[in-house]
């Protein structure tokens, strides 16, 4: 639950979430941040977060499915967008977005914003992995799935789609 115990929120809350608990007014007068990332590069990512995590509800298919094999599968589960906690429809609500390639300018750029001195971020959370993120869409269907699965985070947020690479 992370920091729901002091905050009242969950870690990973949507905008949408925090707007039904103190009105989209209150929250339209705050400044609020977040951070994205490279779709592709976040789904390598999580693969590995959720290999190493035990408790974590698709641990077992991580675990006994191959990366394209688990993506498939992931998919039909429905998961979040990263649009969907940063949008609400096709307006986006959150003041501003931050890219997770460039951490430390946006969060320079944030402390700046809102007038408080920046303290570099360390490090942490960080899966093992030894490939880049292209290496690991070996099927074509599946990154066609993906694509299609993820278009409006590649869309709102800049983030080039790949192509199947027929040499691979």
């Amino acid at each position: 639950e992370g920091q729901k115990f002091i905050t009242g929120y969950h870690k990973h809350a949507t905008a949408e979430e925090i707007i039904k608990r103190m009105g989209v007014e209150n929250f339209q007068l705050k400044f609020s941040f977040c951070f994205v990332r490279n779709p592709y590069d976040h789904m390598v990512s999580l693969y590995h977060y959720i290999k190493q995590s035990r408790g974590h509800y698709l641990h077992l298919e991580a675990n006994n499915l191959g990366f394209n094999e688990f993506i498939r599968h992931y998919l039909t589960t429905g998961p979040q967008r990263q649009t969907d906690f940063v949008y609400l429809g096709n307006k986006q609500i959150v003041t501003f977005v931050g890219k997770f390639e460039q951490l430390e300018n946006d969060l320079k750029k944030i402390c700046k914003l809102i007038g408080v001195s920046y303290t570099r971020v360390p490090h942490a959370n960080s899966t093992s992995r030894g490939r880049n993120f292209q290496e690991y869409f070996t099927s074509k269907e599946v990154l066609n799935l993906f694509n299609a699965y993820f278009k409006d985070d590649f869309e709102h947020f800049g983030y080039e789609r790949m192509k199947f690479n027929e040499t691979s």
